[in-house]
């Protein structure tokens, strides 16, 4: 991807992205007019010929670089590390911290179709899409609909039933209100409870503890970021405490959920099914006992993918890697205190 023939005295911009993800969106190409772009593993490969040149490290959940303090002192000029994620748990902070290299990130332009994705998860397991479709096929000219087969797919009522949403961010307050829109009880438990306008904004009821919320939602979406607090959240203890008609949708992180844990409550008819945008480990084999089960619908972590969902956040990536690579101020930064 960098540029060949005599050394270059560009500034270099490392994308620790897939080598498709990099060659197929314009807005990444762009970056080659002014910088020298390569890719992550051509940095290792040669490190001592870029290491100095390099500004600006460009990453995201699913590809992060393995960061030690021996790299970090070789990129004695790096700036800025921009994140095409909300979550930031797969960036070393403390070391960024330790170098002065700040953090941008792209918090609320996932938030809509996010909340869309798990929404849509939800209704279509409580539904069981997945089995219905299969339910549908087999017929030959002159067939009529077997209903019996149909009533074995028969599926849950998402109007007026019970949400619970662990994690009341700003995705889990889109999610509520998509369920307002289908008379829904909206639960939930969040580190903090949110403002009474809030609340009473989204028809939510704050529970103070995820013990008490568990035994009375007929759906549990998690949205909470994952933390040393969060990691294992819903584990065989936890599961016990739902409604066996119950069902898991997940569009946070994988490490939330205790895997095996999942795999016995659903075999155990402990709860009635799950939907899951992410999965730990991530991804799944192709093997995995989850993809074998008719209760299960398993998505690659795309809350985001949509058609203007990818865009807006490279957009919004390279805006805070130019900005910081200036020491502008960044549209979006977290904080590293």
């Amino acid at each position: 991807m960098a540029s060949r023939g005599t050394e270059s005295d560009r500034p270099v911009i490392i994308c620790s992205l897939a080598r498709h993800t990099v060659e197929n969106l314009q807005c990444l190409q762009d970056l080659k007019k002014d910088y020298d772009t390569i890719l992550w593993e051509e940095f290792l490969a040669d490190p001592e010929r870029y290491a100095q040149r390099v500004l600006g490290i460009i990453t995201a959940a699913y590809s992060p670089p393995k960061w030690t303090d021996r790299i970090m002192q070789l990129m004695c000029n790096l700036k800025v590390v921009s994140t095409v994620s909300v979550g930031i748990d797969h960036i070393d902070r403390p070391l960024l911290k330790k170098y002065g290299v700040r953090l941008g990130y792209t918090p609320d332009l996932v938030t809509k179709c996010t909340a869309d994705l798990g929404f849509t998860l939800m209704m279509a397991a409580a539904r069981r899409i997945p089995e219905m479709q299969r339910a549908s096929r087999g017929y030959q000219s002159g067939s009529v609909l077997d209903i019996a087969k149909i009533r074995q797919c028969i599926g849950q009522d998402i109007h007026d039933a019970t949400l619970g949403i662990v994690g009341m961010g700003n995705i889990g307050l889109e999610v509520a209100q998509r369920a307002m829109g289908f008379n829904m009880k909206v639960l939930y438990h969040n580190r903090r409870q949110r403002s009474a306008e809030e609340e009473k904004s989204v028809r939510a009821t704050y529970c103070p503890t995820l013990e008490a919320l568990l035994p009375q939602v007929d759906f549990l979406m998690l949205t909470a970021p994952l933390t040393e607090e969060t990691r294992n959240m819903m584990r065989k203890d936890r599961f016990k405490l739902m409604k066996s008609t119950a069902i898991l949708i997940n569009i946070a992180r994988g490490p939330l959920v205790n895997t095996d844990d999942l795999v016995e409550a659903l075999e155990s008819g402990t709860i009635s099914g799950a939907a899951l945008d992410t999965v730990e480990p991530e991804p799944l084999l192709d093997d995995h006992v989850l993809f074998t089960m008719p209760n299960v619908i398993v998505t690659p972590h795309c809350g985001v993918f949509t058609t203007g969902g990818i865009d807006r956040m490279f957009t919004l990536a390279i805006e805070n890697l130019l900005a910081g690579m200036h020491g502008a101020k960044m549209p979006a930064e977290k904080d590293l205190s």
